[in-house]
């Protein structure tokens, strides 16, 4: 499945908790933002025949945030469903 990186227009902060291993409670800047599952627009898969929830443009699969948490020893990768609150960074704080 083919995993497409997705260019953010501002800075996100993100807080959630994903069961996946080594991840846990996350808190912090998004740096990168993926879609798995090929282009939302082209791709459009009819209800019930895709791997994952409908998300964007008519679309299937999942996005994925890259997120840099200070208590983390590198940048996690989790889904968006594991996101519990989000907001705009403010772009001068780092």
């Amino acid at each position: 499945m083919e995993l497409s990186l997705v260019a953010l227009t501002q800075p996100v902060e993100v807080k959630g908790h994903s069961e996946a291993e080594g991840v846990g409670d996350f808190e912090g800047r998004v740096v990168a933002m993926a879609l798995r599952g090929g282009d939302p627009i082209a791709e459009a898969v009819p209800e019930g025949q895709g791997d994952g929830e409908a998300e964007g443009l008519l679309g299937w699969g999942v996005t994925y945030f890259l997120v840099c948490d200070d208590d983390k020893p590198a940048p996690v990768w989790v889904a968006k469903g594991d996101v519990q609150e989000h907001r705009l960074a403010d772009a001068a704080s780092g």
